[in-house]
């Protein structure tokens, strides 16, 4: 992995910053400083076959600030403001006070990428990296696991809707019924992945998704 931060101190005090942060402001445990460290590591396995399978070209810095740090502003939104909108204020901050202003384009632009209420793909390859790494990180085992942590934390009030559990002839409704937070957020995750490894990855998680939900409604008796 290139490295390109003439201060590495810097970059050692991003890091500490990250999980200090994280760690004191963890209000979500599906969004707790474990998830950043896998999602970091799922950019470091990607960007390894991206560079070698598919010959791109990837700052490695920027991926790891930009891996660092975009959960940073969760807990600290402002009026307005959605988490990842938050973790580029605050991203932006503390790279110009740790004299790296020239990092805060493509790591903003990286982070904010993965707002999905905004509709943006990313157009760098590592914000195409850290997507992909957000993807395996909502599919699997521990994308179901997030997902009921989600739920339960917003108090959804029910599991499913026994009358139409798989909403065939309503609209998914995730605020009221949990189950409905599988179909509405993670079926598609697998729509945009950038690169071959990812996609091959989030093919094997989504079984594993698609196998968790239909057994729910298999042992419920609602298939």
């Amino acid at each position: 992995m290139r490295r390109d931060v003439k201060n590495e101190k810097a970059l050692d005090r991003l890091r500490t910053i990250s999980r200090v942060r994280m760690l004191r402001q963890a209000t979500e445990l599906a969004y707790d400083f474990t998830h950043v460290e896998r999602v970091w590591r799922n950019c470091r396995i990607i960007e390894h076959h991206a560079r070698g399978e598919e010959a791109w070209d990837v700052d490695g810095d920027i991926l790891e600030i930009s891996a660092l740090l975009h959960e940073i502003g969760r807990g600290s939104e402002r009026v307005g403001e959605s988490a990842t909108q938050a973790s580029v204020r605050i991203a932006e901050e503390l790279l110009r006070e740790e004299k790296l202003g020239h990092f805060v384009w493509p790591v903003c632009s990286a982070i904010l990428a993965q707002d999905r209420q905004r509709s943006s793909f990313p157009r760098t390859p590592e914000g195409q990296i850290l997507a992909d790494a957000e993807t395996l990180e909502a599919l699997g085992a521990l994308g179901v696991v997030r997902c009921i942590l989600t739920g339960a934390g917003r108090a959804t009030p029910s599991l499913y809707d026994f009358d139409d559990p798989k909403a065939e002839a309503r609209k998914l409704d995730p605020a009221a019924f949990l189950i409905d937070c599988f179909p509405a957020f993670l079926f598609d995750r697998i729509k945009n992945v950038y690169t071959n490894f990812a996609k091959q990855e989030a093919t094997r998680r989504m079984r594993i998704v698609q196998a968790f939900y239909d057994t729910i409604l298999q042992e419920a008796g609602l298939r």
